[in-house]
């Protein structure tokens, strides 16, 4: 039973990255195994872990109910499912004995098989005639499901796994992969990614050099060196310019839309929307119909015509489902943050405070592929925190 379910789990992780519907099947297949060993073993069973991600849905599913669309609504509770799924398999994988390492390897193993297909896109844009350097431009840097701020949560379960599932020091083979991640997820350009990561490796180096623990000690170091050092010699393209920073978080003048990217202001038209459905939001299925709304009302016609949510999963709660579904939604983070440093499992407390993070400048639990590493990584690493 435990290889069964090592081998579904370690293939769900392992595709995600490039094979979003293959990831949905092992996902499927995992928790079917999962329900009957459950079955099998009641007191595997931890109603305090699954209940927030239950609750979290359920609000979406009532959210329905003062919706004008149904279908949109059905869609945005269908997308996030795998909240119900996802935590059953971590308390079956916890039960049959598997271990933080196995998450581990299934995630360096995506991101190797991830590379090939990096590879050959970074092949076919210089094929096309662009120089390598122009090649490996965050902007293009693409794979067949994952897009690149994505792909950078999953490089961070990586990195996070690197400094604290294993305990000895490394090997050089070992720190050259590790460093080749920190230099790739650098090469993404995902900027509130980078700023997350930066904050959570000096928290960890923090934690190192009072616990004395040398591999998350030298680890956090190189993590805050590599980027470090490709900023200053502008080794790729990045995306750290003043002038792109600015047009994103400036806001117009004269109340004017903005003609272009500009996330401030998207915020600001989330809370708007809000401020009027203020008890219980717009409801599941209206999201986007009352943010076009409120873009045609003020002329935004660029986040019109490419249908913006609000890049915020926190504004994005609130504007749809009010203060009981944005409680609902920090729960999922206060609960297992609460039981993680009781535990002194910086693991578990790092990657909440670095997925709380950017999820400030995107909708993550607007896509299938957002919910689905929120909630393995969180459900594993909070089943998995008592013997961490």
């Amino acid at each position: 039973m435990k290889k069964a379910l090592e081998i579904l789990c370690g293939l769900m992780l392992v595709v995600f990255p490039i094979w979003g519907p293959g990831a949905s099947f092992f996902m499927i297949l995992s928790g079917l195994l999962s329900v009957y060993i459950l079955i099998q073993n009641r007191s595997a069973f931890d109603w305090k872990l699954w209940m927030p991600f239950v609750a979290y849905i359920a609000i979406y599913a009532f959210g329905i109910l003062w919706s004008d669309n149904v279908d949109l609504g059905i869609a945005a509770v269908r997308v996030r499912l795998g909240m119900i799924v996802l935590p059953l398999i971590a308390m079956a994988a916890v039960h049959v004995g598997i271990s933080r390492r196995g998450l581990w390897s299934a995630t360096a193993l995506g991101f190797l098989v991830s590379m090939v297909f990096m590879g050959v896109d970074v092949v076919s844009h210089v094929l096309d005639g662009e120089s390598f350097r122009d090649s490996i431009d965050g902007s293009q840097l693409c794979l067949p499901y994952a897009h690149r701020a994505y792909f950078m949560n999953y490089l961070m379960v990586v990195l996070l796994g690197w400094l604290f599932v294993y305990k000895e020091m490394p090997k050089w083979y070992s720190w050259l992969f590790y460093s080749f991640v920190i230099a790739v997820f650098w090469t993404l350009q995902g900027r509130m990614n980078i700023v997350a990561m930066m904050g959570v490796y000096a928290l960890a180096l923090l934690y190192a050099i009072l616990k004395k623990q040398n591999r998350v000690l030298f680890g956090s170091v190189v993590g805050i060196a590599i980027p470090l050092l490709m900023l200053i010699t502008n080794a790729v393209p990045n995306r750290f310019n003043p002038d792109g920073i600015e047009s994103e978080l400036a806001l117009p003048e004269d109340d004017a839309a903005p003609t272009s990217v500009a996330r401030t202001y998207v915020w600001l038209s989330g809370i708007e929307v809000y401020k009027r459905n203020p008890i219980l939001g717009v409801g599941s299925g209206d999201m986007h119909q009352e943010l076009n709304a409120y873009f045609e009302e003020t002329g935004y016609t660029f986040g019109l015509e490419r249908n913006y949510n609000t890049h915020n999963d926190y504004i994005q709660t609130l504007m749809t489902l009010g203060p009981i579904g944005l409680l609902l939604l920090l729960l999922l983070f206060v609960r297992p943050l609460w039981k993680a440093w009781k535990s002194v499992d910086m693991l578990l407390v790092l990657w909440l405070l670095y997925f709380g993070v950017v999820m400030m400048s995107e909708s993550y639990f607007d896509r299938f592929a957002g919910v689905f590493l929120f909630a393995s990584v969180t459900s594993f690493l909070w089943a998995t925190t008592k013997r961490a």
